[in-house]
């Protein structure tokens, strides 16, 4: 074990020696992170006796898994290690334990080629005006993926293709079910549910593996991230590793201490000018500069004193709301006990008593219906204007404008009455569908009532993280401090903080409350995170003192309104600034985010902007930009020594990378060779760069080099026919890696679709597909009638294919066929070992015989 540890480096050693607690390993290309994860597991194995059944090490590809399995029986021979991709680990726990769902365990799990199938028949059956199944396929993947059932997908669902689908996806649902069949994006689902659903089941994995170590964790979904979580709960010795390396658009000028730059000229550890706290401003550097490739729309903020910023909807400024008498707001209000409801407020209201202000009118509104939180969905010039548009969100979304109470009105409507509307329409998920429409952001309301919760609002207990509260200054301090905060009467909460070692004081009118301070931004966040998190998921409340004592709450760029006020930047101080209009407009081309040390905001053209918020579909970065605050105790490691490239590649990496969206800063090196510089060429179009790269290859032939030590890397499949075109042209001998995957060969499905049915005869696609091949003489035709004596007897197709001699319809020659596959079928014996079974179907069902 000694020559394992002396053969790395100081990181990797640290990594490999790490066995309890979670570890966060940053690596990039050509690290060594597959060698510290075979090491780190033979060091558990051999130094700390860890039984390898108590070891689960998930990667994302078999490819990945085999590679590590081997490097592993290199190090510590075969064992009853778990070496596996995410699905394969699944399948195996659901082979156990998918009883408790209900299912069998001798599902089966359908590939591309048995969805597409199903997905056929089922626009057949329909009736849909859909011709491919691929989009159906993909969206219903999507849903899965999302956690989104048939029921909640088809109340969601809008427009022709959502709906097509929302008709499709409970039959396709429905169909597996009664097949015993899963397709790939149950597998995980279906095991996440089962641990949810079966806390024994889930406890005897955690148990078994104590130690989980996970590859290319930045690329987990939301599944993959809840399964693993779950399963690393109890011990969390949880090892991930992940490239972290995977916004306001070009030409946005960021204010610098000697004047405007672009931000796409901006460089690591640049100076910008930031916010430093009740209209301060400091100079602070840039610690990360994230650049990506964008479509979409961008909303255009322009304000009274002619600052003028483009930023995508997810980008978060500070923002708060003004009086505005003339005009009116269409909004979106919440209640924890009702739900949502749609309204309309004039800008400014009175609170009923003479000596007060007027107030913002959604604020008023929300304050007289105790809600929880108000976003504006529209700002118009009329009260005309304002109700058309409410009308038209409330019927398009199915959002109800009642009112949430009916105390202090003149209602003929009774509270009863009011709370049988909101109990019968699902508002969440009506609200849910218009919010991502609007580009609105749950946790980001436009108001929310002032945070101190008692027995009239018991639902206002939100922990506060305020940047810039603290209003004394120092050398130490040169920036305004922030503050975390929690304020409530609940008194079984402040027991349990207390318990969990969170110190509390009294607080005004019976109250109690938390109250910290601390300089370091990234120190006050985790705190707020902790408290939430210890006071069984609270929100946070996120707001900003940038001007004077006036705070603005963080609102993506989205959710800006006209005539809220917004803080710009103007001879080194900040000072209010009122939106003049919002617009939208489209964009393609690349957008842009700062990393700015401890102030964690910039001023772009002007204005006060945070970072972005993002929401993926898919792979979600979050996962592993996240880790440290789902894992606090979490150990950070980067793996930064490249073994494989020279240093013109890497350094070339390096200048395309550090630009990424969201990424932990590390840059990789090496001690290898400079090597021959890069080539960037740019070709108008496909043929031309075919053309390019033959007269390279033949320049290379020239110089004595083979044609074997060329090779062509293209992003996907369809690239390769103009390369393949000009070499084929030119006589050059090529070979193409990859092509069609073994499983994906026609032959080796029919193979395996015949042992599917062996072991699950309720597989209706796989009898479907093998029960005429080879050629039997058992067409279209009789498999129809067959499947109607099934549908009218209320049996399974292969029950029926066994009783073909009760199908009155077909002949005797027809039954005689039918009958001679059934007793192939049920002639094998779904014990034996797979080879002898496959060995034997190939020869007696004459599938051998045809392919000669």
């Amino acid at each position: 074990m000694t020559d394992l540890l002396e053969s790395l480096n100081p990181v990797q050693r640290k990594a490999v020696q790490h066995t309890e607690g979670p570890l966060l390993i940053l690596s990039g290309a050509g690290s060594g992170k597959t060698r510290v994860i075979t090491h780190r597991i033979a060091h558990l194995i051999h130094h700390h006796r860890v039984s390898p059944y108590n070891i689960l090490a998930v990667t994302f590809t078999n490819k990945a898994a085999e590679e590590m399995r081997a490097r592993l029986e290199n190090l510590i021979g075969p064992s009853q290690l778990w070496v596996a991709t995410f699905h394969s680990t699944c399948a195996q726990i659901l082979r156990r334990d998918i009883h408790h769902l209900g299912y069998e365990r001798s599902f089966t799990i359908y590939d591309t080629s048995d969805q597409q199938t199903l997905i056929k028949e089922l626009i057949k059956t329909l009736q849909l005006r859909l011709n491919n199944p691929g989009p159906v396929i993909g969206e219903i993947s999507r849903a899965k993926s999302d956690f989104v059932s048939p029921e909640t997908y088809t109340q969601r669902a809008i427009g022709f293709f959502e709906e097509s689908v929302a008709q499709i996806y409970p039959m396709y649902q429905d169909f597996l079910r009664t097949n015993n069949a899963l397709d790939f994006d149950d597998l995980i689902k279906l095991t996440v549910e089962l641990f949810e659903a079966n806390p024994n089941v889930l406890e005897y994995y955690q148990d078994k593996f104590r130690y989980i170590l996970v590859d290319e964790y930045q690329d987990t979904n939301r599944g993959q991230y809840l399964l693993v979580n779950a399963l690393a709960q109890k011990h969390q010795n949880i090892c991930v590793v992940g490239d972290d390396d995977q916004c306001l658009p070009a030409g946005t000028l960021v204010q610098t201490p000697d004047g405007v730059t672009p931000i796409e000229n901006l460089h690591w550890e640049d100076k910008v000018v930031a916010a430093a706290g009740r209209g301060k401003t400091l100079t602070a550097q840039v610690s990360g500069i994230h650049r990506k490739w964008y479509e979409g729309k961008l909303v255009k903020i322009t304000t009274q004193s002619g600052a003028i910023l483009r930023a995508t909807p997810n980008h978060v400024l500070f923002s708060r709301l003004s009086n505005a008498p003339d005009l009116h707001h269409v909004y979106l209000m919440s209640k924890r006990d009702r739900g949502y409801r749609i309204g309309v407020s004039k800008g400014t209201r009175s609170d009923g008593f003479k000596d007060h202000p007027l107030q913002p009118g959604v604020r008023q509104r929300c304050t007289q219906e105790k809600a929880e939180k108000v976003w504006i969905l529209k700002t118009c010039q009329t009260r005309a204007e304002a109700q058309m548009w409410e009308q038209y969100y409330a019927f398009e979304y199915g959002i109800p404008t009642t009112v949430f109470d009916a105390a202090g009105h003149n209602f003929l409507i009774q509270q009863n009455q009011i709370n049988f509307i909101y109990k019968q329409i699902d508002t969440a998920s009506n609200a849910k569908r218009l919010m991502r429409d609007l580009y609105l952001f749950h946790d980001y309301p436009s108001y929310r009532p002032k945070p101190i919760s008692g027995h009239k609002s018991p639902d206002r207990q939100i922990v506060n993280f305020t940047m810039f509260s603290d209003k004394r200054l120092s050398q130490r301090s040169p920036w305004h401090a922030h503050r975390v905060s929690l304020n409530t009467t609940d008194r079984e909460l402040e027991k349990h903080l207390q318990s969990q070692g969170h110190h509390t004081r009294t607080g005004r009118r019976n109250t109690w409350r938390i109250e910290k301070v601390r300089l370091d931004y990234e120190d006050a966040l985790k705190l707020a995170n902790q408290i939430a998190h210890a006071g069984g998921g609270l929100e946070i409340q996120s707001s900003a003192f940038l001007v004077g004592n006036r705070k603005y709450d963080f609102q993506p760029a989205s959710q800006i309104q006209p005539k809220m006020y917004l803080a710009t930047e103007r001879d080194g101080e900040l000072v209010e600034d009122l939106v003049e209009s919002v617009e939208w407009e489209d964009y393609q081309g690349y957008v842009y985010d700062l990393d700015v040390d401890c102030l964690h905001n910039y001023i772009a053209n002007s204005i006060c902007v945070h970072n972005s918020i993002y929401s993926w579909r898919g792979a979600d970065i979050n996962n592993i930009l996240d880790f440290e605050e789902d894992y606090p105790d979490t150990t950070v490691l980067r793996l930064v020594q490249n073994y494989r490239s020279t240093k013109n590649i890497l350094e070339a990496a390096y200048h395309v990378i550090r630009n990424n969206q969201k990424r932990k800063e590390k840059q990789i090196w090496t001690d290898n060779k400079k090597g021959s510089a890069i080539t960037l060429h740019e070709a108008t179009e496909d043929i031309r760069e075919a053309d390019y790269v033959l007269r390279q290859i033949r320049e290379w032939r020239g110089r004595g080099r083979k044609y074997g030590d060329c090779v062509i890397f293209y992003r996907i499949n369809a690239q390769s026919r103009t390369f393949e075109d000009a070499l084929r042209g030119a006589n050059v001998p090529y070979q193409i890696v990859g092509g069609i995957r073994f499983y994906e060969r026609m032959e080796v499905k029919d193979i395996m679709a015949y042992m599917r049915v062996m072991v699950n005869p309720a597989d209706t696609v796989s009898i479907k597909r093998i029960i005429n091949v080879p050629r039997r003489g058992i067409g279209v035709a009789t498999v129809q009638k067959i499947e109607d004596f099934a549908y009218d007897e209320g049996i399974p197709l292969f029950e029926a294919i066994q009783r073909v001699g009760e199908v009155s319809t077909l002949n005797n020659g027809a039954k005689n066929k039918v009958r001679e596959f059934a007793e192939l079928i049920s002639s094998f014996n779904a014990n034996d070992p797979p080879s002898r079974t496959a060995a034997d179907l190939l020869d007696r069902s004459g599938y051998l015989q045809a392919l000669r």
